[in-house]
Order: C-alpha cells, then structure tokens, then sequence
C-alpha cells in the first residue's frame, strides 16, 4: 500500500465531519483542546467493544426518549490520562448548530483515562458510544472504566439530519479484540513495536442508510505516534485500518507520515473518515 497522506479538515464532506461531532473522542481531538491529567487512574475496567455498547444501550434506559439504538462506538487508547472541559464541547456543537441537553448536568470536565500497557488486546478503559431514538434524536454515552453515563442528548435539524443516515449495529457484528488482530497481522503490531506510546483510535459504524439501502458495518482503525498536545506542525508516523464489521477481514491499511496536526490523535485523518464514509457510499450503490 502507499503512504497515507496528509488531509485537510476543509476538504472533509459535512457527513464525515458530523461523525467527529457526534463520536465525542473525535470531537476532543479535533479541537486540540486535550490536556493532560494530573494523576493516574485508578485500576481502570478495560472492555471490548461489545461490552461497552451492552454497558451503553443498559444506560440509555434511564434517559428520556428511548428506546435507544447504538449507531456509533469509539475506543480511545493512549497511555496518559486528560481532561477536557465541557465547556469546550458545548462550545463545538454549538458550531455545529445541534441543540443539546446534559442528562446529569453539565460535568466540570469529561475525563479520559489512560489504558493500560497490559490490558488484553481489543479492550479499551475509555469508550464512546451513540445511540440514536426513532425521531433521529442523539444519546452519547460514555463508558470510563467499566463504568457507563450519558453524557449529551443531541437534537435539532441538523443533528437530526444526519442522525437518519446511521444505521444500528446489527447482530454478529465482529468485536473489537477480533479487529485489532486482524490489523495487527497486516502491519498494526509492527508499528506498535516500533511506536510503544502510540495513540489508538478505534471507530465502529453500524452502517450507512440511504434511499432505502443500508451498508453493513465497518471498523476504522488509527494509530498515530503524535503524542497529545504535539505541535500541529511536527510530523508523526501513522497506521490505518479498515475491517469489515460482519467479516472480519482488513479491507484497506497504509502506513505513512502526516502532520500532527492532521492525525487522529490532534483530529483529523481516521477520526474523520473520509475513505471510509465514501466505501460505505459505494458499498450501497
């Protein structure tokens, strides 16, 4: 495969854009506003994928205007804790012309825990998931630790827009200790050997609907050497996936350089999934 190239945020269709908004660590990044915490976690809960969407979807059920359907999951995976101030996501989805409501009221800051370096493969301490209502309302839940919480309700014509193309995870989706081996094989664990301290995004997507046809489920993977708070001007190494989310199987991976300030972990390359939102497109045509 070639190197992967640099993106620019601007030239992102509104689509993939939403789904930074939307996927709440993507969001993070994507405004450069992470800072570091101030200690250690404490014994963090690792889970995979399908035990924080289960985590998520119990959740949910305490929040109105259900029944909820998760849409969207994102691990973060790095080796240092951070705190962002909700202030600053408030901030973003107000760019982003949404209306939003904290179920539990605003917390002072949204915390990321560190995962740690013996955590079993495909588990996670920090994940994101989305889940969506019949009137294409948005829940994000978070899931720190073992420990689940809606964090935003989000609605208004855009939010809600978009919200009608996510399609739910359907059953038998791959879980996600399934999809980092799969990566791993083809080039993800010889760029962690190399890259120890790696950033790692893990993105799932239940699907794309339009005009009546639904894609099935992918997996986007990142890992990025950029350390958080790198200068947006230095240069990273960079690793990509995408798997399928029925099969299991790596449909695309590219190793490469980019600027910090482009990748995943400082918010852009496979945050923002263009690849992968158009082969979702042309999955449907």
């Amino acid at each position: 495969m070639g190197p992967a190239r640099p993106r620019r945020r601007w030239v992102v269709p509104v689509l993939a854009v939403a789904v930074v908004a939307i996927v709440i660590v993507g969001t993070l990044f994507a405004t450069g506003m992470l800072h570091l915490g101030s200690s250690t976690p404490p014994a963090p809960t690792d889970l995979t994928f399908s035990q924080a969407e289960s985590a998520a979807q119990s959740s949910s059920a305490s929040v109105a205007g259900g029944p909820w359907y998760p849409v969207l999951g994102a691990a973060i995976v790095t080796p240092v804790a951070a705190l962002e101030p909700a202030t600053n996501l408030s901030a973003a989805l107000g760019v982003a012309n949404c209306t939003f409501l904290w179920p539990n009221g605003e917390p002072e800051n949204i915390a990321l825990p560190a995962t740690a370096p013996s955590a079993a493969i495909g588990t996670s301490a920090y994940w994101s998931v989305s889940l969506k209502n019949a009137s294409n309302g948005l829940l994000v839940e978070t899931v720190a630790q073992g420990v689940a919480a809606p964090l935003v309700k989000l609605g208004g014509a855009r939010c809600a827009g978009f919200a009608a193309f996510l399609a739910s995870f359907p059953s038998g989706v791959v879980d996600s200790p399934s999809v980092i081996k799969a990566a791993s094989a083809v080039g993800g664990s010889a760029f962690l050997a190399e890259h120890p301290n790696a950033t790692e995004l893990w993105l799932a997507v239940g699907g794309i609907s339009v005009d009546g046809l639904t894609s099935t489920p992918d997996w986007y993977l990142e890992y990025s050497s950029c350390a958080i708070g790198a200068p947006p001007t230095s240069q990273g190494e960079v690793f990509n996936a995408t798997v399928g989310g029925l099969s299991g199987v790596v449909t695309a991976h590219a190793n490469g350089t980019a600027d910090c300030g482009l990748t995943t972990s400082e918010g852009g390359s496979l945050a923002v999934p263009a690849f992968g939102v158009g082969a979702l497109a042309r999955k449907m045509i």
